[in-house]
């Protein structure tokens, strides 16, 4: 992997027409998906993988849900998928994709069970801090 700039990183994975993946580390443990392509679109990925990765920060920063669910939802697609996430957690894979859509309105515990699922399949904790503005 590589910086490309802006607190973005580049994989370039070594299969087909050379695919990149582009991502964010959320302090030392999170990594964000932000965007993927292949070598001839690469610079273009990279300016959308920049601009996704500034929206990320500044969503979070300022509470808005519905770009969260977006994010949250782009990141399951590129990991682990609809259908295994709602096996895992005992919902729907459909119901999920409704509760993270753009008027879903997900439950407090079915958002915990999401986040969980994703923190242990990831190796990773999420952990929110409280600091002075």
């Amino acid at each position: 992997m590589k910086g490309v700039g802006n607190g973005v990183y580049e994989r370039v994975i070594d299969f087909g027409p050379g695919y990149r993946v582009y991502f964010g580390k959320d302090g030392d443990k999170v990594v964000i998906l932000l965007a993927g392509g292949t070598k001839k679109r690469q610079d273009i990925d990279i300016t959308k993988a920049k601009e996704r990765w500034q929206d990320y920060i500044e969503t979070f920063l300022s509470g808005d849900a519905e770009t969260g669910k977006a994010i949250l939802r782009d990141y399951i697609n590129a990991t682990v998928g609809f259908g295994t996430l709602g096996k895992a957690i005992d919902i729907d894979p459909k119901s999920l994709m409704r509760m993270l859509g753009p008027s879903g309105n997900p439950k407090t515990d079915n958002f915990v069970e999401i986040i969980n699922y994703l923190q242990t399949r990831e190796g990773v904790h999420l952990k929110v801090e409280a600091a002075i503005a």
